[in-house]
């Protein structure tokens, strides 16, 4: 998964968006009345999703296929985990979560020069976050079930998945092909 920021404007703007963006993502201020006001919205986004029966087979696919591990857990926060969202807890997750090494800058109708030299000018006005060594957890395919009453749905949802593989897999290619083919 990835969390995605972009912004249209025109050419002319690159070196004002550019560290704006830089800014706004590595350090954001995060007021606390700001963040409290966001809780309402992230229930609302949880609410719209639980309504979509495609989202929440989905989620259960990856419930049920990774077992309390990397892409089975949640995606989205529970009404108990809200009041867990604070400035500190979410500064604590862009330390742990956003660096320089882990970002990709991709623009559109801008040069590769002028881009780099506007993120290049960009991280150095701030004090980056630093490099740290970060275990990455390889996803455990366990496969499995999982069954949740559809409420008043009318219609039935079903799903079936494999293991797939790695996106860093020379498999891949054949894997995409074969996933095309079945629809």
């Amino acid at each position: 998964e990835e969390i995605t920021y972009r912004i249209d404007m025109l050419r002319e703007f690159v070196p004002l968006a550019v560290p704006l963006m830089i800014g706004n993502v590595l350090f954001p201020r995060l007021l606390p009345w700001e963040v409290k006001a966001s809780h309402k919205t992230v229930k609302e986004a949880a609410a719209a999703l639980e309504k979509d029966p495609v989202a929440v087979v989905h989620e259960l696919l990856h419930k049920a296929a990774f077992c309390n591990n990397t892409l089975g857990l949640a995606t989205r926060a529970s009404d108990r985990s809200i009041s867990y969202f604070t400035p500190e807890t979410i500064r604590s997750y862009l330390l742990d979560h956003f660096a320089p090494e882990r970002m990709v800058l991709v623009g559109l109708n801008v040069s590769h020069k002028e881009l780099s030299k506007w993120a290049m000018r960009s991280f150095a006005d701030y004090n980056a976050i630093p490099m740290r060594k970060r275990v990455e957890t390889p996803a455990l395919y366990t496969g499995g079930e999982l069954y949740l009453d559809g409420g008043s749905h009318k219609l039935c949802h079903l799903a079936i998945a494999f293991e797939g593989v790695s996106s860093r897999s020379p498999e891949l290619p054949t894997a995409a092909v074969l996933q095309s083919l079945l629809g």
